[in-house]
């Protein structure tokens, strides 16, 4: 979630935030975190889901391999 008042910035935010995780291929063997998930060859479709509320932007993100 991020709470910047506007929902693009928000949601700009978001990204920056998962994808500077680590996810290098070492790491995305051990550990599960949202850049693994986004960039790894093992999901095939995403699903994903913006709500905007009061200033606030909640960003979910489901994965299917």
């Amino acid at each position: 979630m991020a709470f910047t008042g506007d929902t693009m910035t928000d949601l700009r935010v978001m990204d920056q935030l998962m994808m500077t995780e680590p996810h290098s291929a070492s790491i995305c063997g051990y550990a599960v975190n949202h850049a693994c998930n986004e960039l790894g060859p093992a999901f095939r479709q995403v699903g994903i889901g913006v709500e905007s509320i009061n200033g606030g932007t909640w960003l979910t993100e489901d994965f299917l391999g």
